[in-house]
């Protein structure tokens, strides 16, 4: 970018992909510049470039077993060989530990690897986030207990003394928007962590909750039980999930059924397709955004709903890996247990009723691993989420959002209504529930346009050389 000639321009396809979810595989923040997609490579041949897929999950794939024991222990067998594939290193390894079933599984089955097999790596090592200002904050108890079995202490980093002080703006050009500027203050707690410890590979947890049954969602199991006419087992389902849930059945099974529509009709209807108020209709109309807040789901309209919505999750998952940044202040190999290939394609072929169970949350992975992982976190009910701390730092940074938002370069450039949006961060302050992920995407949106403007490879106003394109002046 900072090295050719060329004429950039800013793509509103990528910006609506970033607000709704994440941008596809093949999209960039720049018209000119496309991505290979993951799961494709790119052949070119007598001048010739062409995208081609080598990787596509098959709809007809069946994995039955007769008992649960089964399934157990070939998940066991799956998820131990995936451990074992990302252990291989010439240093310490180390693993993220949240206090979570996921990350928690990690660190209790490659001590199991290790143990087996010292040759993999030389250590294993854990670095901990905590951070006790967020509701349900105990995940520092349950990460000691992981410490306490393994009889060593890990990093941990208390993420609750950052992003009170410092900027919102971005250090150093970004070519995709991501984080804020006050989130480099625990990059370079990390990556401090990481220096000491001579690690260069990171074990990360990621992929657990969208994959191994983290979100206990009936609605795509019973759409299964309608669409396959299975009456009785629908009845006891309803039922089921209607306690668990709280929730009517006849409720529930409206919300099931909505998961058989056609994408374009279940796009007026679905809560998920909701468009927040501070953002500009007409940028939402021609970017389909209703749509990409579904996620990819059109592209797999005629399979069953979960295998649907796996599928789905497959692709979520890879424009998001896709576009992740690697870490600017650390060498290091980040590798992902839960997303491995032949982990996935086990998890995409099972019946779902093994990870989905009235009242049993994560029960493949819960039964599985009863005996390796300590029963305390098996059973943990909790799981915190760090929202909190982003709305203390919205607070502490109240005066130069405020400032920001006075006139943003996003309203400028059509994406977003200026009013609604400051409504939107005052609710934000005042404990108002909202969608907390989109409006601080919206603000990382916001600093990294400022970015660029600043350093005058784009300008502060739409160009005339395109109706709905802002110019990048690529320069050397």
């Amino acid at each position: 970018m900072l090295l050719s000639r060329d004429t950039l321009h800013l793509a509103d396809e990528y910006v609506a992909g970033y607000l709704a979810n994440d941008p596809e595989g093949h999209l960039t923040p720049y018209e000119e510049i496309k991505e290979v997609p993951p799961g494709h490579l790119l052949r070119i041949h007598h001048g010739q470039a062409d995208v081609m897929r080598h990787w596509y999950f098959s709809s007809t794939s069946r994995i039955r077993h007769k008992t649960d024991h089964e399934y157990e222990e070939h998940f066991r067998h799956m998820f131990w060989r995936s451990v074992r594939r990302r252990l291989r290193s010439d240093s310490p390894v180390l693993a993220e530990l949240s206090g979570g079933l996921d990350s928690s599984s990690i660190v209790c089955v490659a001590d199991d690897v290790l143990v087996a097999d010292g040759t993999q790596a030389p250590g294993l090592d854990t670095l901990s986030y905590y951070d006790k200002t967020e509701p349900n904050g105990d995940d520092w108890i349950y990460l000691r207990k992981i410490e306490e079995i393994r009889g060593k202490v890990g990093f941990h980093i208390d993420a609750s003394k950052h992003g009170r002080s410092g900027s919102l703006e971005y250090g150093e050009l970004i070519p995709l928007p991501e984080y804020l500027g006050i989130d480099r203050e625990l990059e370079a707690e990390r990556s401090e962590a990481t220096r000491r410890g001579g690690h260069r590979v990171v074990l990360s947890g990621i992929g657990g909750d969208e994959f191994m049954g983290g979100v206990p969602d009936p609605r795509v199991y019973i759409a299964d039980l309608i669409a396959t006419f299975a009456f009785i087992r629908l009845a006891k389902q309803l039922v089921s999930w209607s306690l668990v849930k709280r929730r009517p059945a006849l409720q529930l099974l409206w919300e099931s059924a909505m998961e058989l529509l056609p994408t374009r009709l279940s796009q007026h209807l679905a809560p998920e397709s909701r468009i927040e108020p501070w953002i500009k209709k007409d940028f939402a109309k021609r970017t389909a955004l209703a749509t990409r807040q579904m996620g990819p789901r059109k592209l797999f309209d005629l399979w069953l709903p979960t295998r649907r919505s796996y599928m789905a999750g497959v692709f979520l998952m890879g424009n998001k890996k896709a576009k992740a940044m690697p870490r600017m202040l650390t060498i290091e190999e980040n590798r992902y247990p839960y997303l491995d290939q032949q982990l996935i394609e086990f998890i995409l072929s099972i019946p779902a009723s093994q990870l989905l169970r009235p009242g049993e949350r994560r029960s493949l992975m819960r039964r599985s691993l009863a005996g390796y992982v300590p029963a305390e976190v098996l059973s943990r009910s909790t799981k915190q989420v760090a929202a909190r701390g982003s709305l203390l730092a919205i607070a502490n940074h109240w005066e130069q959002l405020r400032h920001s938002f006075a006139s943003p370069l996003s309203a400028q450039f059509g994406y977003i209504d200026r009013p609604q949006f400051v409504n939107t961060l005052n609710s934000a302050i005042h404990g108002c529930e909202l969608h907390i992920v989109r409006m601080l995407r919206c603000i990382s949106l916001e600093y990294w346009l400022r970015d660029l403007v600043g350093r005058q490879l784009i300008e502060s106003e739409r160009g005339s050389c395109s109706k709905h394109h802002t110019a990048v002046r690529a320069t050397p």
